[in-house]
């Protein structure tokens, strides 16, 4: 694994689920599982997020469902990242979204 794909990493991952969510989409864009087990295991697979997400995330197979094109969960990955980025007024990712017709 990378040191400076790690050393990239924000030292406020922890505190915030919201932008740990961020990350571990583009984590599954960009297929990067060592980066996503990371994160998952810094924000205590993302303890402080909502229910549905903190249970979809302690599946340990979650990864590979979540590069599944096909799957419901990469469906609510994306619907929650993208109402994330609107809240976080992160636009320029909320255009991602939209502009892949992801959401």
């Amino acid at each position: 694994m990378s040191q400076e794909k790690l050393a990239l990493l924000p030292i406020t991952l922890e505190s915030d689920p919201d932008e740990a969510l961020l990350y571990l989409y583009f984590c599954v864009r960009y297929y990067d599982e060592q980066i996503f087990k990371v994160i998952l295991t810094r924000t205590h697979y993302l303890t402080g997020s909502t229910p549905e997400i903190e249970k979809m995330m302690r599946d340990p197979r979650i990864f590979s469902r979540l590069t599944d094109e096909s799957s419901f969960d990469k469906y609510t990955l994306n619907q929650v990242s993208f109402e994330t980025a609107i809240d976080k007024d992160y636009m320029d990712i909320a255009f991602h979204f939209i502009e892949n017709g992801l959401v």
